[in-house]
């Protein structure tokens, strides 16, 4: 029998997803209309948790709990990698993907992960891992203790919950809504125990990345946008006085920031030569805010610790001072919950950006912002690369700035200050950014409550849920 009220189940494995999507309301309409269990991960067997946070402190009125542990994701993890080396060989991303395999795993896996991808192999590899662990006993529970009518996961596509959840859908009939968290999801990793419903994604860039590198048809793509972008459609009610104050920085100048990349290596290096280009008046009339990434952990290789610079025109976003100082004096990488309302305050005061490969790239342009990207060679191969495709199709914008050499860097930020204030590039950039993800008049909430009905009925024509 067809339902107007649904029993929904969001499964959730990570402070990123708690951070992009609850804390941004992207569940606020199927809270309203629709019976919601939210479901966390208990890994009591290791210290390194995907989520730190505690779910009581999220004011949601139902919670259940999995009891998946690390080590069984670990037991996941090499059909997941034959997986990926297996749908990326002979495209674009393929590089990317393999310098990131060695540098995370070693020479050795990846000529395994080769060899397990091959044709035959593969299907019987795959065969032999999912009869072996099956699905877990505690998330069988859940469902069968829960009876959900549809199922929600927002994911990386990697995690303790993906490779379960995929299994169940086959097995109990369920549906499964994945909601894309991170920019490269589509293009840079793998869904191997089964096919989603529908994986949700933020814009036509991630949609041909889906069909392209996860093999996925695009009946099972839908477009809603980025849940922790919905941020950017609210006026604030700030003047431009006011937002410096708030930031701490001068009122007549040209205001830049820094945002830094999820490991520091060499930042303060590059922070140096920025606030040297400023001082000798090579960019004039410019502050620059640096603003660490929310998961940086502590100090890189032969980085030095920011406050110890004595720089003269960057400062630090002050709402990032206390992490960042506890993170180096005690590196945890655990993701802080900045609330992206701060960050829609700092991308409005702000007249243009600098960055590595970084999402804030995207928010910028989307407020119209000029973008440097800055990616010095000594990054590439170190689990990231200029080749990756997402990345390499955001630098082809005409108007977006690229170095890649450090004595390139002061040019590059000359080309920046350039755009500056011109309304035409201003104008087109927020254009170029409608390419990655749909910022429109309707919310990413509201989006999600009609399509998981949809999902619900169009599924329910076919099969019935068999517990």
């Amino acid at each position: 029998m067809k339902k107007d009220k649904l029993k929904i189940c969001v499964f959730v494995d990570t402070d990123i997803a708690i951070r992009h999507f609850i804390k941004t309301d992207a569940f606020k309409h199927i809270n309203l209309n629709h019976d919601v269990t939210y479901v966390f991960n208990q890994d009591n067997s290791t210290s390194k948790i995907a989520t730190y946070t505690n779910p009581k402190t999220l004011n949601l009125k139902n919670i259940s709990y999995t009891n998946v542990t690390r080590k069984r994701t670990g037991h996941w993890y090499p059909l997941y990698m034959a997986t990926v080396i297996r749908q990326q060989k002979g495209l674009p991303n393929y590089k990317g993907r393999i310098s990131d395999a060695k540098f995370q795993n070693g020479k050795s896996f990846v000529l395994k992960s080769h060899i397990r991808g091959l044709p035959i192999i593969y299907h019987l590899y795959k065969i032999y891992i999912m009869m072996k662990l099956k699905i877990d006993k505690s998330v069988i529970n859940v469902i069968e203790k829960e009876k959900p009518d549809i199922l929600i996961h927002p994911t990386i596509l990697q995690g303790y919950h993906i490779n379960e959840l995929l299994q169940i859908k086959k097995k109990y009939g369920i549906p499964l809504i994945l909601l894309m968290n991170s920019w490269d999801n589509p293009s840079a990793k793998a869904v191997c125990t089964g096919l989603p419903s529908k994986l949700v994604v933020w814009g036509k860039q991630s949609e041909q990345h889906a069909k392209t590198y996860l093999r996925l048809p695009k009946e099972n793509i839908s477009i809603l946008g980025a849940a922790q972008f919905q941020t950017y459609k609210n006026k604030l009610n700030y003047s431009k006085d006011e937002l410096c104050n708030i930031f701490n920085v001068p009122k007549k100048k040209k205001i830049i920031v820094y945002a830094g990349a999820g490991s520091g290596r060499h930042e303060t290096l590059y922070l140096k030569a920025l606030d040297k280009a400023i001082s000798d008046k090579i960019i004039k009339n410019t502050h620059v805010i640096y603003r660490p990434h929310p998961w940086r952990g502590g100090l890189g290789e032969g980085e030095k610790d920011f406050f110890s610079l004595s720089l003269k025109h960057i400062t630090m976003d002050p709402h990032m001072i206390n992490y960042y100082k506890s993170e180096i004096k005690n590196p945890t990488r655990k993701v802080f919950m900045i609330d992206y309302k701060i960050s829609n305050m700092l991308l409005n005061l702000i007249d243009g950006l600098i960055s590595p490969l970084s999402t804030m790239l995207v928010e910028g342009i989307t407020l119209g912002k000029p973008v440097l990207v800055f990616f010095p060679q000594e990054y590439d191969g170190k689990a990231f690369s200029a080749d990756e495709i997402h990345f390499a199709e955001f630098i082809k914008i005409e108007d977006v700035v690229t170095v890649f050499k450090f004595e390139e860097f002061v040019g590059g930020i000359k080309k920046l200050s350039s755009k500056i204030g011109n309304k035409l590039i201003s104008n087109r950039l927020k254009k170029k950014s409608e390419f990655f993800h749909v910022l429109d008049n309707k919310s990413y909430s509201e989006k999600l409550n009609d399509l998981t009905k949809k999902v619900y009925r169009d599924e329910y024509k076919n099969k019935k849920i068999k517990y």
